[in-house]
Formats: C-alpha cells, sequence, structure tokens
C-alpha cells in the first residue's frame, strides 16, 4: 500500500466512540457494526416484547366468580423499566373500554354484572413507545346467586328475627311476674 493511498484511506475513516481514543474504521467495518447495532435494537425493543398474559392456571377456561368481584394478575417479559399497563373490558352486551391501571401488573375489578366479561392487557404508549400488543382474551363469568335461593334465605332470616324477638319479649314478661 503505497503512502498516498494510507493517507487517503486514513482521511476517508470515520472515528468512533470520541472517548479518546480514536481509531479508522473502513467501510465494511461501519456496515457490519450499524447491521450489530440495528439487530440489538430489534431483538431488546419493548416494542417487540411478547404481550403480557394473564397468571390464570387454564388460560383456556373461563374463570367463575358469584359475587361480581375478581382479581386479574398478568406477567409481562417487558423489559423497560417503568411500563405502565392498560386493561380492556368487554362486558355482556355492551363495547369495550379501557381501564388504565398503571404500573401495578394486577387489578381488582368489583361491581361486575351478571354475565360473560372478557378481559385483554397490554403494555400502554409512553413516551416515545407505541402501545404493546393485546394479551389473548380471558373470560369471566358472573353468575350470581339464584334468586330463589336468596328468597328462602331472607324468609329464613325473618323467622330467625321474629323468634328471636318473641324469645326477648317472652322472657321479659315471664321475669316481671316473678317479682
Amino acid at each position: 500500500m503505497t503512502k498516498a493511498s494510507q493517507e487517503n484511506a486514513l482521511r476517508d475513516a470515520r472515528y468512533m466512540f470520541g472517548s479518546g481514543i480514536d481509531f479508522p474504521v473502513s467501510k465494511r467495518a461501519r456496515v457490519v457494526i450499524s447491521f450489530l447495532v440495528g439487530l440489538l435494537c430489534l431483538i431488546a425493543s419493548p416494542a417487540l416484547a411478547s404481550p403480557p398474559a394473564f397468571d390464570v392456571e387454564d388460560p383456556g377456561k373461563a374463570l367463575q366468580t358469584d359475587s361480581g368481584v375478581i382479581q386479574l394478575t398478568w406477567k409481562s417479559d417487558d423489559q423497560t423499566t417503568t411500563p405502565q399497563y392498560e386493561l380492556e373490558h368487554t362486558p355482556p352486551g355492551s363495547e369495550p373500554f379501557i381501564l388504565p391501571t398503571g404500573r401495578d401488573a394486577t387489578r381488582v375489578i368489583s361491581g361486575l354484572a351478571e354475565g360473560d366479561h372478557r378481559f385483554r392487557v397490554r403494555r400502554a404508549a409512553t413516551g416515545e413507545l407505541p402501545a404493546g400488543d393485546w394479551s389473548s382474551p380471558l373470560q369471566v363469568k358472573n353468575d350470581f346467586v339464584e334468586r330463589s335461593k336468596v328468597v328462602r334465605l331472607l324468609w329464613l332470616g325473618s323467622i330467625v328475627v321474629l323468634a328471636t324477638a318473641i324469645a326477648i319479649i317472652h322472657g321479659f314478661f315471664s321475669s316481671r311476674n316473678l317479682n
């Protein structure tokens, strides 16, 4: 290699890392480094992280509740330092709506109407990060206690209250007559 070609190579070389240690990098090395950095960014990108998954024993089976209250928890492999989540709730016969959950990977939902509910979760859009993909849906079936059973329990409770009141009144008058 001639002295002129060495000078041209040094003049055309790019200096990287600005850390006080400058060294020439050929065009081929720059292409390889750019490819590797792009690949690393692609792999580490939270936008490509798999969506969160609900933490349930059997993901294909609907959860049951009879109280209108359920606690949902999920796991995520999102490596962002502070991921925030959105929970989508589709009540029976209604349009879906978003429940912001913040940074917690759990949410207690109360006041569920009777019927089948569907929930999905995703990483919320924050700053320059776009929203993540939705998780697989989780079905929740809310069946309240049967009306006939409630009526029977109310009648039984009223009989107990009435019997207690009669016992108190009888005891009061019985103790009055002894004196």
